[in-house]
């Protein structure tokens, strides 16, 4: 089902040549630079407006993250080619994303406005490129490891400190820190660097790192409960219970030691929660309350829910290819029930794919995400993998797991930093995956080094 750009280079699946030394994995200009266009995508390229249009555009900003984001366009497709010498693939995955911006494409058909769908097709062209940029430039562990750390974990101290030093606007009822992102943006970045942090602590290795990253646990859930998100606090419950699962298998099969893991694993949930009922935005989950008790419907008269409702009937009365995001926008007065709920984005991908792109764009959509779990799956349950590329490749199964549930009832498909650490992840682990197919092909002898004797020939496993 993988696509290949160029065969001419022969070798293993990867493309490496016969005579070149493996992948060495370290990190270099390619990840620095990665860092920085994440840095400033968060910092520069929106800002919020208490008061206003939900984003602002800052034009120049705005130029300046797109141009070194053309920049890091070019350094990984030349390290891929020239200084690694690997071929460029295209997994299942990158061809769905493809697949689906061309059906995206033709949303014109249905968008009021060809103008407004022409910037939603710029705009949605310059993700889907970033998404497949950001697969090609990550294929070992500490490549992977040093965007993660330093873009999400760094970025997000920056960006409390900016807020706790008085840089932070307060949000209408007091919701604090909304900085340069929205705050319930901010909440799901959090929720992504919680899941970030996780990852560094159950690995194996660098204690240093595991302390720094255990530290910046309380900060984040400060951050959370600062904004005041449900998405963000669920998101922290969601990263514990599918790690959970995940690494069940893995575990010691002694008793004591899955009680004992369970027994934490309630804590840590209980801790929180009682963090949240000792907070003033407490009030935020009555809603859920009363709904899941049935004292009253009132989640259902929530805006969140009435736009998700008005999506799905916008995709019922546009099957096909959908209206686009600003036809989403333009059109979604004509459905909501209760009247206009002001300038908002459709608050799930579940329903407001299925509108902006039609039944195809929401199938193609989902797809996507399936063949990352499938493939995280298989590769995290094969038994040639390295202890430490297991931990990887498993947490990056939570976080596709985790992104998937969070897109029922929040809009991710074009937040940044989801686009710039989803990707990432699913390179890495196409790349841990082709690495095995290789080594039990060499194992098998049916690919000896050139100048060696056919019985010399030495599996090459993944790179350390």
């Amino acid at each position: 089902m993988d696509g290949r750009l160029n065969q001419t280079v022969p070798g293993t699946p990867m493309g490496e040549g016969v005579n070149r030394p493996p992948i060495r994995d370290r990190w270099g200009w390619v990840e620095i630079i990665a860092v920085i266009t994440f840095a400033s995508l968060v910092f520069l390229s929106m800002r919020y407006e208490p008061g206003g249009p939900r984003f602002q555009p800052i034009t120049m900003r705005g130029w300046t993250t797109q141009m070194i984001a053309l920049v890091l366009v070019f350094v990984i497709l030349a390290r891929r080619l020239l200084i690694d010498g690997e071929r460029i693939v295209l997994p299942l995955e990158v061809m769905l994303l493809l697949v689906w911006f061309l059906w995206f494409s033709l949303a014109f058909a249905g968008a009021p406005d060809l103008g407004s769908f022409a910037i939603d097709l710029q705009r949605q062209a310059k993700f889907t490129g970033l998404g497949f940029v950001m697969f090609l430039g990550f294929t070992t562990r500490r490549r992977l490891q040093f965007l993660l750390s330093w873009g999400v974990l760094g970025v997000l101290v920056a960006i409390g400190i900016y807020g706790l030093t008085g840089g932070g606007a307060a949000m209408p009822a007091g919701r604090r820190l909304s900085l340069v992102l929205e705050v319930n943006n901010l909440a799901v970045f959090a929720g992504i660097a919680f899941w970030v942090a996780l990852s560094v602590i159950v690995r194996k290795g660098a204690p240093g790192r595991r302390v720094i990253a255990l530290l910046t646990v309380p900060f984040i859930i400060y951050l959370v409960l600062a904004t005041g998100s449900r998405k963000g606090f669920v998101m922290l419950l969601l990263v514990l219970a599918i790690a959970y699962f995940v690494f069940g298998r893995t575990m010691r099969r002694r008793p004591v030691w899955r009680v004992a893991t369970a027994v934490l694993l309630v804590l840590a949930v209980a801790g929180m929660v009682y963090a949240l009922l000792h907070s003033e935005w407490a009030w935020r989950f009555e809603s859920i309350w009363h709904f899941v008790t049935g004292e009253s419907d009132e989640f259902l008269q929530e805006a969140r829910m009435r736009m998700m409702a008005a999506g799905w009937k916008m995709g019922l009365d546009h099957p096909l290819v959908g209206v686009g995001p600003s036809g989403f926008m333009q059109l979604l007065p004509r459905y909501i029930s209760g009247g206009q709920v002001g300038y908002q984005a459709s608050h799930s991908d579940l329903t407001g794919m299925f509108a902006i792109s039609g039944f195809p764009g929401l199938v193609l959509y989902y797809l996507i995400y399936v063949s990352m779990i499938v493939r995280a799956r298989r590769v995290f349950r094969n038994p040639d993998l390295s202890v430490e590329d297991r931990v990887q490749v498993g947490m990056c199964y939570v976080y596709v797991v985790l992104i998937t549930l969070v897109s029922f009832y929040g809009m991710v498909f074009d937040f940044q930093p989801i686009l710039m650490t989803l990707w990432p992840c699913a390179g890495y682990v196409y790349a841990v995956e082709t690495r095995l197919r290789a080594q039990a092909v060499q194992t098998e002898g049916a690919l000896p080094r050139v100048g060696t004797a056919p019985w010399a020939a030495q599996p090459t496993g993944s790179p350390t």
